[in-house]
């Protein structure tokens, strides 16, 4: 790579690389760090192609294997410490989690996620994405997570058509309204068509207050 290439590469990376995550809170990636994640995507035969999006635990970026091809989400973190903590959730269909992890330094890690569509650019039937997103829900309670914030760029739908959730966390303290609320929470995240709206609206407060009543309640909108 020419002189002028790289650094037009480097201001690329200026703009694309600003943050990474530091104990649940975001700072600025140096020069030398860029530099380091470049090299060590290069060295594994990645290479970077563009921004997947951002949100309150950083910046989501597109690579692409030089080998196959195949392209994957990245995120970085300034530990490996959630990629061990989320392989218990690698079984369950209807999460994201990461299914690689490449150490740039001690403290400075590269997570590979499957690369995934937005639900808001694709967007599933409706009794799907809703059964789906309540699947989600379920999947993460039974292991001890939740979702962190309603927001729907962490609603995703895989290439086989099922819709899959982003970004959680362990339980601090887990309360009989806990599900009442993430139950709520990501529903609300897909409020964007009348007729969904409408159909979220209809649930009762005792509809939501569990996984299996939801879902029951959905069902039978659509008999």
């Amino acid at each position: 790579m020419t002189t002028e290439k790289q650094d037009a590469f480097l201001k690329f990376l200026y703009n694309r690389y600003r943050k990474i995550i530091k104990g649940g809170h975001l700072i600025q990636l140096d020069i030398n760090q860029k530099r380091a994640i470049i090299e060590k995507l290069k060295q594994n035969d990645y290479k970077l192609l563009d921004t997947l999006g951002k949100g309150g635990d950083g910046e989501v970026f597109l690579v692409q294997s030089i080998t196959d091809c195949h392209q994957f989400a990245i995120k970085c973190f300034n530990n490996e410490r959630d990629f061990d903590r989320l392989k218990p959730l690698a079984d369950c269909p209807n999460l994201i989690v990461p299914i690689g992890c490449i150490e740039v330094n001690a403290n400075l890690f590269i997570y590979f996620m499957e690369k995934c569509t937005p639900i808001k650019q694709s967007f599933p039937s409706t009794k799907k994405l809703l059964l789906d997103i309540l699947d989600g829900i379920e999947q993460l309670d039974k292991k001890g997570f939740e979702q962190k914030d309603g927001f729907d760029g962490n609603i995703l739908l895989r290439k086989n058509q099922s819709v899959a959730i982003s970004d959680f966390s362990s339980f601090g303290t887990k309360d009989n309204d806990s599900i009442k609320r993430q139950i709520e929470k990501m529903l609300e995240c897909v409020k964007k068509s009348r007729d969904i709206k409408d159909l979220i609206d209809s649930l009762t407060e005792s509809d939501k207050n569990s996984v299996v009543k939801t879902k029951n309640k959905i069902n039978s909108l659509f008999k």
